[in-house]
């Protein structure tokens, strides 16, 4: 549901690694946010759904501490999962189903020195 549609983020570390990789569905493209821990993105899937799992496919820098949030306005969200000991690679995190147009990733604890660094996020469901 998130393939080609927008996203927003806090920052990326420069232009070459953009929020917009995040749903191109290339794993030669990736995101990197900037150095900070409470980085983010928000991935707008353009209406909302029923949505049951997110995966995340992460480049080295990883997060080792996060949440997902969700929302159907843009501005009020709903955490539905917190990671509490990262380890990258590529998670599959599943959970109760809900009705959702947004899907955000808060940072809370960067796994490296650097940012967050994702090559892909799939959200799944209805």
């Amino acid at each position: 549901m998130a393939m080609g549609k927008g996203v927003t983020v806090s920052g990326s570390e420069n232009e070459q690694l953009i929020g917009a990789y995040l749903t191109d569905n290339n794993l030669s493209t990736r995101w990197s946010s900037n150095w900070s821990d409470d980085a983010w993105f928000i991935i707008d899937l353009g209406k909302s759904y029923r949505i049951n799992k997110i995966i995340l496919n992460w480049e080295a820098a990883f997060g080792r501490q996060y949440e997902i949030l969700v929302s159907e306005d843009g501005k009020h969200f709903t955490k539905i999962f917190n990671q509490s000991n990262g380890t990258g690679g590529i998670e599959t995190i599943n959970f109760a189903e809900v009705k959702a147009r947004y899907v955000k990733l808060q940072g809370i604890q960067r796994g490296l020195p650097y940012g967050y660094s994702l090559y892909d996020v799939k959200v799944m469901g209805k």
